[in-house]
């Protein structure tokens, strides 16, 4: 269906006229997109039964599903698809991240409009029927039955955090972030995506500029990009590790941790992908094992600071201030995922930088090995952390 036909299939199904923009036209979309599409996983459940796939559907089968089924779907179907609907309705979206307990599990938009900026997500299963401010000097606080949303003022980062409240009690979070999704973030869900073999050609359509070859199927567990560099005007290369789980004898099994290169173009409003994920072999600084290759000896002094600042970083158990510089900028989660963190090696590079890995366990007893690059800097007699990097990124 071409570009315009899908997006006024999609604003009838809304029962919303296309307008200039507007705070009014904004939140009758907003109102519309929550009462006519539920957020939902029965959708994706159907998907794994009908064709044994668990991919996120086209914008053609999405809307399909809502007027067949009156499906809807998560955070990662309503809140991306919304959000191309504004675009296409001349709104200035940016589809951002969101942290929970773990960082990047949540998406929402935020949408500049008449000099302000407003929160909307219509992905959480909130009575979010408004586009929030989020310029506040003050809690904004929206009551549901038991429930009670709490949208607080922007952190020095320029971060917004949601607290739902049930009964009085905190039951759960999120912390958005400004900074839109990245090129480097796309790469790893198109990656995901085509490595399973279980998305079409139709499916991967919206994301990819050419003709799709055939993918074997492996399951990827877990990615990241490692590496986002640009080669011309508008192009970017993309280096990702993910690992791997392929189908043998019927049965998925470890395949160990894989890299892949592809290379994405910037387009309005998302990239897309002009060739397909291409295997390569490990990076320069990373083993075949998967294990970054620094072997130079930190001096203790170093390895404790290093030490402290990712046991905070990761429990939260100690206040990691005290050990990074004023002027980093590291993400924090909004809550820390694990209840404990063992550093089991620490080594150098030529560079001076330090790489640390760590066995990290979570509340309900899961191990995650991780392995981070730390940039140090020396101020005032003491060793601080500049920056934080993760090798793999497999957390």
């Amino acid at each position: 269906m071409p570009r315009t036909k899908i997006f006024e299939r999609y604003l009838s199904i809304l029962g919303i006229e296309p307008e200039e923009p507007s705070h009014d036209h904004l939140r009758r979309l907003v109102r519309a997109q929550l009462v006519r599409v539920p957020f939902e996983n029965i959708s994706k459940l159907y998907l794994k039964k009908t064709r044994d796939a668990s991919f996120i559907p086209s914008l053609e089968e999405y809307l399909d599903g809502i007027e067949r089924f009156n499906f809807g779907g998560t955070c990662y179907a309503n809140n991306p698809y919304f959000a191309k609907l504004l675009h296409h309705c001349g709104y200035d979206v940016d589809l951002c991240s969101a942290d929970m307990t773990k960082p990047d599990v949540h998406v929402v938009s935020m949408v500049h409009l008449e000099g302000r900026e407003y929160l909307v997500d219509v992905g959480y299963g909130a009575p979010f029927y408004a586009p929030i401010p989020l310029d506040l000097i003050r809690e904004q606080e929206i009551p549901w039955g038991e429930n009670r949303y709490v949208l607080h003022p922007r952190d020095e980062q320029g971060r917004s955090r949601m607290d739902q409240y049930r009964d009085g009690e905190l039951v759960h979070s999120y912390l958005a972030k400004p900074e839109p999704r990245e090129i480097g973030d796309f790469a790893e869900m198109f990656t995901a995506l085509y490595l399973s073999g279980l998305a079409t050609p139709k499916d991967l359509g919206s994301m990819y500029n050419g003709s799709m070859p055939a993918a074997a199927g492996t399951w990827v567990n877990q990615s990241a990009a490692l590496a986002v560099e640009p080669l011309t005007s508008g192009f970017w290369q993309v280096a990702i590790a993910v690992d791997a789980l392929e189908l043998i004898d019927g049965a998925y099994e470890s395949a160990g941790i894989q890299y892949f290169e592809l290379t994405v173009a910037e387009k309005t409003p998302y990239p897309v992908a002009v060739s397909a994920p291409a295997r390569i072999p490990p990076p320069a600084n990373v083993g075949e094992d998967g294990a970054s290759d620094f072997t130079g000896t930190v001096p203790s002094d170093q390895a404790a600071a290093v030490s402290h600042f990712v046991n905070g970083y990761l429990t939260g158990q100690e206040d990691i201030a005290r050990y990074v510089t004023p002027t980093a900028r590291i993400q924090l989660f909004a809550e820390p995922p694990y209840a404990s963190a063992t550093i089991t090696s620490l080594g150098s590079d030529e560079l001076g930088n330090v790489t640390v890995a760590v066995s990290a366990v979570t509340n309900g007893g899961a191990m995650h090995p991780l392995q981070y690059t730390v940039a140090l800097s020396f101020e005032a007699g003491v060793w601080e952390v500049a920056d934080l990097t993760s090798v793999v990124g497999l957390e």
